[in-house]
């Protein structure tokens, strides 16, 4: 186009092209920085080196991010680091630790891959805040709330001494995510002894010891559970055909993996012809594309399927600008299939997280519609999130257990009473 308008419009084109882009034609060169920052048509930008993708990943990842000091940077390892213990400080996490002069509210959150935390299966199980507020003009204590992933944990009112304090709070598995978030809340009733007062704030504090304990949980074939594999080494299955739009592809490809927490430095991509199958050997994210003999739930011609046995519980056809996020279990590998559903998938600019199910539809807007196959009226989640103590939960059971064993004393009791007796007739 631009050499069909002219002479003058290519050689403007050239100049352009040599003064604002020559820094992303040249790259970071070989053998020279890993990851530098240029300005590319008047904005800053990072620049990659072609063979240093997943280090510095790992380098820009929460834990390293800090250390990125420079506009030139070599990168020989940025490495997670594997959790070797059941405690993990909230503090490691993000800006969690520190003073809050507050007056009505304030919040400090911290942020964490799931797959980050469960390298062995351990996944979050208690939330433990240690806290510390000084009472406002009136002598009345803060509340501290504590959330996970916007569900509300715990609140306490705390004391109004100053003195530190220990909320803890358990993780209900359906609060779990592919990223998640911990945020501690703290709220105020505002005092002023006098009219003329004015609003005074006050501190409260998030103490270093705050933490995140870890358990051992099962983990089923969903999202949850693809998340905690697909932080390990991991392949993302794209067809050759998505290269010809690489912009929105590649735009498509980061929030998908971001969402079900696919992690950058240990994914290897694999570009595939399309309609081909694939043949993983490791976890895996896929789009558009399938092993073999596993049925996608969202078809080409823009049906999405939801099956159910002998026949398909949701078959439904037309849909356009929406897309199916499935995990599947094929050849002893969780993985998790994407397709558009219609001629036109969603564009994904909002960020959105996939929290229950195996089964999602995304329409673009951030809304996720979830499905579990294997759960579809939420009995088990019912089941699994019950707060009460597991004693409250058997109450009837427990009773009755305390009554048979109350019958059987009382019975052997009489039982030998009559013995007695029996036997001081006989002496007789």
């Amino acid at each position: 186009q631009v050499g069909a308008s002219g002479g003058d419009a290519a050689t403007a084109f050239a100049a352009w092209r040599g003064s604002d882009m020559v820094a992303l034609e040249k790259g970071t060169g070989t053998g020279t920085a890993s990851v530098s920052v240029a300005a590319v048509a008047g904005r800053p930008t990072l620049v990659v080196g072609a063979d240093a993708g997943a280090k510095v990943a790992g380098l820009l990842s929460e834990q390293w991010r800090a250390y990125a000091l420079g506009r030139s940077l070599q990168v020989a390892q940025a490495s997670p680091v594997v959790v070797g213990e059941d405690t993990v400080l909230l503090s490691r996490l993000g800006n969690m630790a520190g003073t809050l002069d507050i007056v009505t509210r304030g919040d400090r959150t911290a942020s964490f891959e799931l797959g980050a935390l469960s390298a062995d299966g351990r996944l979050p199980e208690q939330v433990v805040v240690d806290v510390s507020a000084a009472p406002n003009a009136a002598g009345q204590g803060a509340v501290a709330s504590i959330y996970f992933n916007d569900y509300l944990l715990g609140a306490k009112v705390l004391a109004a001494d100053g003195k530190p304090q220990r909320l803890v709070a358990k993780v209900p598995a359906y609060a779990l995510a592919a990223r998640n978030e911990v945020r501690v809340s703290f709220l105020r009733q505002p005092a002023r002894p006098y009219c003329h007062d004015p609003a005074t704030a006050f501190p409260v504090s998030i103490l270093p010891s705050s933490h995140l304990k870890l358990a051992k949980r099962t983990l089923d074939t969903d999202f949850v559970g693809a998340a905690s594999q697909l932080a390990h080494a991991n392949d993302v299955f794209v067809p050759a055909t998505w290269l010809q739009d690489a912009p929105a592809s590649l735009a498509k490809v980061i929030a998908v993996a971001s969402a079900v927490g696919v992690a950058p430095q240990a994914a290897e991509l694999k570009v595939v012809a399309a309609g081909t199958a694939i043949s993983p050997a490791r976890p895996y994210l896929a789009f558009a594309l399938a092993p073999s003999g596993v049925d996608p739930a969202g078809l080409k011609d823009g049906r999405l399927v939801v099956g159910g046995g002998k026949q398909p519980l949701l078959d439904v056809a037309g849909l356009d600008r929406a897309a199916a996020v499935q995990v599947v279990d094929a050849g002893g590998h969780t993985g998790v299939l994407y397709n558009d559903l219609g001629a036109q998938g969603p564009l994904l600019d909002q960020p959105f997280r996939l929290l229950r199910g195996d089964l999602a539809v995304l329409d673009g807007s951030g809304v996720v519609s979830d499905f579990d196959s294997h759960d579809p009226y939420g009995a088990r989640l019912a089941q699994t999130g019950n707060p009460q103590p597991w004693w409250q939960q058997h109450m009837v059971w427990l009773l009755v257990l305390v009554g048979l064993v109350v019958f059987a004393l009382l019975a052997a009791r009489v039982a030998q009473i009559r013995r007695r007796r029996a036997s001081g007739t006989s002496g007789h």
